[in-house]
């Protein structure tokens, strides 16, 4: 499972705001600072949906790359 600064991480990788990712996550974008700030610990199920945005994301730029 990812970990807080993991998701820090990958957000800045990607140049992806806190909005951006709940957009991807399908999730809030208070929900996404109050895991980042600590103030809320994410379930498992908030996790997946991380995880999955960042590997979408990871699978489209991938796409892109080849295709240039």
């Amino acid at each position: 499972m990812l970990t807080i600064d993991q998701i820090r991480a990958a957000r800045a990788l990607l140049d992806w705001s806190q909005q951006d990712l709940a957009e991807h996550a399908d999730l809030s974008q208070t929900g996404i600072a109050r895991i980042e700030n600590k103030t809320n610990k994410p379930n498992s199920k908030t996790l997946q949906k991380i995880e999955a945005a960042f590997d979408r994301a990871e699978e489209d730029r991938g796409q892109k790359e080849k295709a240039s």
